[in-house]
C-alpha cells in the first residue's frame, strides 16, 4: 500500500476511533480543517487540542458532546471521492 492510502486509512480510523495520536500522523503538514465553532482554523499542529476540547465546546454549543459519524464515503482507487452517504440527506454522487 502506499503512503497515502495508509494515510487516508489512518484518517478514517483516526476519527471514527476518536484517536488523536492516529489522526493527526496521518495528516499532511499543510493539513487545514475549518471548523465554523472554532476562531482558527485547525491544522496538524492543534488538531490534538481540537480533538481534546471537542466536548466542551459542544456542549457550551448546547450539543450532547457525543461524538459520532453516521456519514459513509467512497473513493475511488486514486482517491477521489466519488459518493457520499449523509444519514439524514441520503446518497449523493460527486462524480461518475
Amino acid at each position: 500500500m502506499s503512503e497515502r492510502t495508509n494515510n487516508r486509512s489512518d484518517y478514517g480510523e483516526g476519527w471514527d476511533t476518536w484517536n488523536a495520536d492516529l489522526l493527526v500522523s496521518s495528516l499532511a503538514d499543510n493539513f487545514v480543517f475549518d471548523d465554523p465553532a472554532m476562531p482558527e482554523p485547525v491544522t496538524k499542529a492543534n488538531m490534538a487540542g481540537y480533538m481534546r476540547g471537542w466536548k466542551d465546546r459542544v456542549k457550551q454549543l448546547g450539543g450532547t458532546g457525543e461524538i459520532g459519524s453516521r456519514d459513509r464515503v467512497t473513493i475511488d482507487a486514486d482517491g477521489a471521492i466519488v459518493s457520499w452517504q449523509n444519514a439524514t440527506d441520503g446518497l449523493r454522487t460527486l462524480a461518475q
